[in-house]
């Protein structure tokens, strides 16, 4: 948990920098990130956290593995010459044969602390199901919807930079727009740094630290 808690800080430093750069978007974009994180941190500290944690490795190694299924199956099929193809392959083998080692340190370190890492079905929800389950829905359908927008790159930034080319006599329509980007960033930023705040209270809640 102290981990996800560091990483989670660690997002809030790479938004604040975005941001004080004046890289408004990659700030934006990286805002989900951070508020994803302090979510799951949240999330893990409520209930059993053992399993919730456990569950977060499992479905992050089930998820990997897919993955490379599906690379695998990609370069099969693709018309890359052997060599290449021989490439991707061993390359595929590498990332299994880490997967296979992490859950041997899971088990093993886990067995330590009498905890059976096999045993634990807890299934990990959704990114909507872990703002419902911290009793934050709303969040999820303003805040983060929004935050995704901008890290899917859709078109809204660019549509508002032609829109400021392409009407004319609007004098002061660029900068206006640059001064509602500040000040939006401003606030996802701050967002972002208040669900840390809350996602790290939680955690000290939940282990008992003053």
């Amino acid at each position: 948990m102290h981990d996800m808690y560091i990483r989670s800080y660690e997002y809030c430093c790479g938004v604040l920098g975005c941001f004080l750069i004046g890289q408004f978007p990659s700030s934006e974009a990286l805002c989900r990130t951070a508020i994803e994180g302090a979510i799951n941190l949240h999330y893990v500290s409520l209930g059993d956290s053992m399993g919730k944690q456990i569950a977060y490795f499992k479905t992050h190694i089930k998820n990997e593995r897919k993955q490379n299924s599906n690379w695998k199956s990609s370069v099969e099929q693709s018309g890359y010459p052997n060599d290449i193809k021989n490439h991707h392959l061993e390359r595929i083998r590498g990332e299994d044969a880490s997967l296979d080692q992490y859950e041997i340190m899971l088990r093993e370190s886990l067995s330590l602390d009498r905890v059976d890492y096999d045993a634990v079905d807890i299934k990990w929800p959704s990114i909507f199901d872990r703002f419902r389950e911290v009793d934050n829905e709303v969040g999820y359908r303003t805040v983060y919807a929004a935050l995704c927008s901008q890290a899917h790159n859709d078109a809204e930034d660019v549509l508002n930079k032609i829109m400021s080319r392409v009407i004319t006599n609007v004098e002061g329509l660029e900068e206006a727009q640059w001064v509602e980007k500040y000040n939006f960033s401003l606030y996802l930023l701050l967002t972002a740094i208040d669900y840390h705040i809350f996602s790290s209270a939680m955690y000290l809640s939940k282990i008992g630290i003053n």
